[in-house]
C-alpha cells in the first residue's frame, strides 16, 4: 500500500504527519522527494517537457551522425572474419584443399 501526500516543508523542517487508519501499525519506509520546479500551468509544463524532448532528440542525432549503419557494421565483421581466419590459416599451415 503507497501513500503520497504533497507538503510544503516549512523553514524549520520540521513535519508533523497524520498516517490514514488504512494503514497498518508497525514498521513503514518513509521515502522524501524533492518535488520538481515545474510551472504550476499544465499547458505551460507540457510544453516545457516537450521543449526538453526536443532539445534530447536534437542532441542525440547530433551524436549518432557518425555511427555506422548496421549494414556497414556488418561487413565490417564479415571482413574482420576472413582476415582472422586467413591469420588461422597462416599460423596452423591448413591449406583449404586439405579441410
Amino acid at each position: 500500500m503507497t501513500f503520497e501526500q504533497t507538503v510544503e516543508i516549512p523553514e524549520n523542517r520540521c513535519l508533523a504527519i497524520e498516517i490514514p487508519r488504512e494503514f497498518p501499525t508497525g514498521a513503514a519506509i518513509f521515502t522524501f522527494t524533492p518535488k520538481p520546479a515545474y510551472p504550476a500551468d499544465k499547458t505551460a509544463r507540457t510544453s516545457l517537457n516537450e521543449a526538453a524532448l526536443k532539445e534530447a532528440i536534437e542532441k542525440c542525432k547530433g551524436i549518432a551522425k557518425g555511427i555506422l549503419s548496421s549494414d556497414e557494421i556488418i561487413a565490417m565483421r564479415r571482413k574482420d572474419k576472413e582476415l582472422e581466419d586467413a591469420q588461422f590459416r597462416r599460423l596452423f599451415s591448413l591449406d583449404e584443399d586439405k579441410v
